[in-house]
């Protein structure tokens, strides 16, 4: 589904035709006058609030930049989003650091976002992609427990999983158990085996957490950008052994595309953007009251005075 900003081309007309005739009179500059950078661009979205929401400040941020900007959401998964690019149906999409990584090298050791960094552009290389700056914004996976579950079984770590002698089924997105904090990364480094696995839909942390409180799963491998962490009713279990790799904000950008105005742009909003925020971003996208994303980057930005 693309949504298209072309619609406010009547305003975009009425301000030339004004910078036009100020420029006739002798005078070049309109205040408040934003630079037309003449190219249009795709920005593409997983199919999730969090992806939607910074994919939608990407574009506002690029829009107040003056390019023209176009919305690709919903795009699938991680195959589906690099074939995406790789083929000029978006031009770039928020990813992440540890799930990008694990996706383009699975054999991979790598934990830190720096790490990374430094080994992704030659993996991308050949897609003809880039990276951008990372964000110290991170959605990092944790496992947590509620804090009932957590004082009844003395659990503070994922070591100490292995103290519980029945079955437990643990409930994370589709493609988990392929991650190097999955089936055979719990089993080698920490000894914990034995579990079920219930998956769920992409980007559904808030129903994993509703099934963790009903007690239909143990655990929950959840975002730590996700804003019922910060509630106090869940326990996040530390991961000593450092098996859950690091999952800034990265965007993944087409080199066809990329630019030195564009690339300002994008960087500066990731270097704004942080954990912090997209818990609130998404904790104000929830419920009866919830804002769209396009009002939430609005007003993010607007905060953070790209627009001025």
């Amino acid at each position: 589904m693309v949504f298209s900003t072309h619609a406010r081309i009547g305003v975009s007309a009425l301000a030339v035709a004004l910078t036009l005739s100020l420029a006739a009179c002798g005078l070049t500059e309109v205040p408040g006058a934003r630079p037309d950078r003449g190219t249009t661009v795709t920005i593409g979205a997983k199919n999730s609030h969090e992806s939607v929401i910074i994919a939608q400040i990407y574009g506002q941020a690029l829009e107040l930049d003056g390019f023209d900007v176009d919305y690709n959401l919903g795009i699938g998964n991680r195959k589906a989003q690099l074939a995406a690019l790789k083929s000029g149906l978006i031009d770039v999409i928020p990813e992440y650091s540890g799930a990008l990584m694990n996706h383009l090298d699975k054999n991979s050791a790598l934990t830190s976002t720096d790490s990374m960094v430094a080994r992704l552009p030659a993996l991308l290389k050949k897609r003809k992609l880039e990276i951008l700056d990372p964000s110290p914004a991170a959605g990092n996976p944790a496992f947590v427990v509620t804090k009932e579950f957590a004082q009844t079984h003395a659990l503070v770590t994922i070591a100490d999983l292995t103290s519980i002698e029945s079955t437990l089924t643990i409930g994370a997105e589709s493609g988990f158990e392929e991650q190097s904090y999955g089936r055979s990364g719990l089993d080698l480094v920490y000894g914990f085996s034995g579990w079920v696995y219930r998956e769920f839909d992409e980007g559904n942390d808030r129903e994993l957490v509703d099934a963790l409180v009903a007690g239909e799963i143990d655990i929950a491998n959840v975002p730590q950008s996700s804003p019922d962490i910060a509630n106090g009713e869940l326990v996040v279990l530390s991961d000593p052994a450092v098996i859950i790799t690091e999952q800034n904000v990265i965007p993944v950008v087409r080199s066809k595309i990329n630019s030195e105005a564009f690339a300002a742009v994008i960087n500066e909003v990731s270097a704004e953007l942080t954990t912090k925020d997209l818990r609130e971003l998404l904790a104000s996208n929830r419920g009866k009251t919830a804002l769209s994303a396009e009002t939430l980057a609005r007003e993010w930005l607007e905060e953070h005075n790209f627009d001025e």
